[in-house]
């Protein structure tokens, strides 16, 4: 009797183990002519390795087993072959769960996590070691470590401010031993951010979290510094600080009706939050500089590729995103019943560059719609075989998620906020002041949507901020990491980052001990450790034949990051020769991961794991089956660096099919009979 083993490889957005189990097998065995009968399905659970253990207990994950047999049309009771299928489910090391708290926490991991997936991969942009290429690596970890650094800070400080404020006032009216009311809340507020920064510095293991409370302990140092300098605690302009009270005023009050009456309202712990404010600006101009420097530089370097061509619109979606997210929780915070704001006009002069930012996401809108129905309409008349013959060029047009349209749209929005941002900096008047209407509708209309989004539609956000989770998760690293780890040892190795506020401090000298595992987005190489763990128990229990690896979406990119770089261990672990066959559909590997995160996910040719074996790499076959409409996976194609296709006549084998999206791959009538034709044995 013959036995094959079958695992399949989900892709994002799956949020329940076996699910593609039954997709699968459904798919296989019903209507194939044969006479293969189900015998068991089973749930077990696995033990990870112990470094993702807590507390000193074992993680485990999910996976369903299914076994069915084929018996002869001779001979009903005689078995001629046997078929285990099994599901590799991943989707719950990203999973963000549906409570309202969790679907903000993943947005904002989605976020930050899209700055640091370009932060990883700037030197494959800029790959040399020449002044240059280390000043733009530098100006790209600049922008994102600004993001996830002083602006959230800033803006957690800021929130717990209006917060003391308001219960200093509610409280304790008349102050307390002299002090009033507000200069109380800035003296709290400043002793506050230091005690917590300082805390989370002492407690966290992951790097950036620990960057953050370094800028939660400045933020508290700025807030001490303006407290002592008597800026909370009069109604009247400090003699010694008139001048730059003006301009921070008129800055902030940019896009209100009437500056002057607007500047004359700031009083007390109010001009304390215009300081802070008035930094936060200041950093983000910084981003912005550091973006546009980015973009310029770019331009001069020779051999221009994808990822150097994504950097500038990741960086501008990055803040994009970010806007959006704090006009949302300001506009909550405006209208929060209780005078929590006194006056919500000066938040709204604030947040005046959230006009473009709103305009940016129609137009992101518009374009990705456009997009979508020119590719359908074009591909539903191109017959599937002849995609091949044009398919560079219908895979780079047809590009949905980073087509040129969406590109040029992030970057226009890129140019729009810098010339908004620094003209109002100034005080500037005139047309490109942006009414005060237009800011408070666009404030209206975000914070609305948000409200429908998390409180109306929170499955639906929740599932696609899931995706995104998903996705990201995947794309990062290291970022996060303190000291890395070796995954077949344990050991660490690396540098241990240490912030400047730990180097201050005399924390953190030694590195984490091999039992401690960073947190955080270092979780790529615990899905594939997960994989390993899974095909290791069930080539040593089953013993099989054969063992095939089925794979769609970004699960392709899972299984050739494991069958190329663990896969030789897998036959070796059945004690025999196996032929080992790769079936992927709708993979995103060379036209979005390895185009824009060369670093991170080399080419296909270049692993020699995922060549023939009769090049010497794992494989026994490899069939790619894409959609020519699907705007996320199209053909692989490891084409040598010298032109010759591998294995003569080209590897993977491509199957094109008619269009129909990128979803629902298992039960499609036409990559069927594709699809059992590559499984077979």
């Amino acid at each position: 009797m013959k036995k094959q083993l079958i695992v399949v490889v989900h892709g994002v957005g799956v949020r329940e183990a076996g699910v593609s189990t039954a997709q699968v097998t459904a798919c296989l065995h019903s209507g194939s002519g044969r006479s293969w009968r189900a015998q068991s399905s089973d749930d077990i659970h696995l033990p990870e390795y112990a470094r993702y253990g807590r507390g000193g207990l074992f993680g485990t994950f999910h996976a369903q087993l299914r076994r069915f047999r084929l018996y002869r049309r001779d001979d009903p009771e005689t078995i001629e072959a046997e078929r285990v299928v099994a599901d590799f489910y991943w989707g719950d090391v990203s999973g963000t769960g549906q409570s309202l708290l969790l679907v903000i926490s993943g947005f904002l991991r989605v976020v930050l996590g899209l700055a640091h997936a370009v932060r990883e991969n700037a030197r494959s942009c800029w790959p040399d070691q020449t002044p240059g290429d280390r000043l733009r690596r530098r100006l790209a970890s600049c922008a994102a470590l600004a993001i996830h650094g002083p602006v959230v800070a800033l803006n957690l400080v800021i929130l717990a401010g209006l917060v003391l404020a308001w219960a200093a006032r509610s409280l304790l009216p008349l102050g307390l031993w002299g002090v009033t009311a507000d200069q109380l809340a800035g003296w709290l507020l400043g002793f506050g951010a230091l005690a917590v920064g300082y805390g989370t510095l002492r407690m966290a293991r992951v790097y950036l979290v620990r960057h953050l409370a370094d800028w939660v302990i400045w933020s508290g140092v700025l807030v001490l510094a303006l407290c002592l300098l008597g800026v909370a605690g009069t109604d009247a302009l400090p003699g010694r600080l008139g001048g730059l009270d003006a301009q921070l005023a008129i800055s902030s009050c940019a896009g209100s009706a009437v500056v002057e009456t607007c500047r004359s309202e700031y009083r007390g712990i109010e001009r304390l939050g215009l300081w802070l404010m008035a930094a936060m600006m200041l950093v983000w101009s910084l981003v912005i500089l550091c973006t546009l420097a980015l973009a310029g530089m770019s331009r001069l370097r020779r051999g221009a590729t994808g990822a150097r061509n994504f950097v500038i619109p990741a960086l501008s979606l990055m803040m994009l995103l970010w806007f959006l997210t704090m006009t949302a929780v300001w506009a909550a915070v405006m209208n929060l019943p209780g005078g929590l704001v006194r006056n919500p006009d000066h938040v709204a002069g604030a947040l005046r560059l959230v006009v473009p930012a709103a305009a940016a996401l129609v137009l992101i809108a518009l374009a990705g719609g456009f997009v979508h129905l020119r590719k359908g309409r074009e591909m539903a008349a191109l017959p599937p075989a002849d995609y091949l013959a044009q398919r560079d060029t219908l895979a780079e047009r047809h590009r949905l998620i980073v087509a040129p349209a969406l590109l040029w749209v992030l970057r226009l929005f890129l140019v729009v906020v810098a010339g908004l941002g620094l003209w109002g900096a100034v005080g500037a008047s005139g047309p490109l002041v942006l009414s005060h209407k237009a800011v408070n509708w666009a404030i209206a209309g975000i914070g609305l949507g948000g409200v429908a989004l998390t409180g109306f539609a929170r499955g639906a956000f929740a599932m696609g901020i899931g995706i995104l989770a998903d996705v990201v998760v995947y794309l990062n690293d290291y970022s996060w990491k303190s000291q890395e780890i070796d995954p077949a040892t344990g050991h660490p190795f690396g540098t241990h980052t240490r912030t400047p506020m730990e180097r201050a401090l005399g924390l953190r000298k030694l590195a984490p001990s091999e039992s401690v595992m960073p947190q955080g987005y270092w979780l790529r190489r615990r899905i594939g450790d997960r994989l390993d763990v899974l095909m290791q128990r069930l080539i040593r229990a089953e013993r099989p034949d054969a063992i095939c690896v089925i794979s769609h979406s970004q699960g392709t990119v899972i299984a050739l990051d494991l069958l190329a770089e663990r896969g030789a261990h897998w036959r070796d672990a059945a004690g025999r020769p196996v032929p080992l066959v790769l079936v992927t559909m709708g993979s995103p590997y060379t036209h979005l991961y390895n185009t824009y995160f060369p670093a991170s996910f080399v080419p296909a040719h270049s692993r020699r794991g995922l060549l023939p074996e009769t090049q010497g790499g794992n494989l026994a076959a490899w069939t790619n089956i894409f959609r020519t409409d699907d705007f996320v996976g199209t053909h692989i194609d490891t084409t040598r660096d010298d032109g010759m296709p591998n294995a003569g006549r080209g590897w993977p084998e491509e199957r094109p099919v008619p269009p129909n999206g990128h979803t629902g791959y298992w039960l499609d009538r036409k990559v069927i009979p594709i699809l059992r034709k590559a499984i077979e044995f």
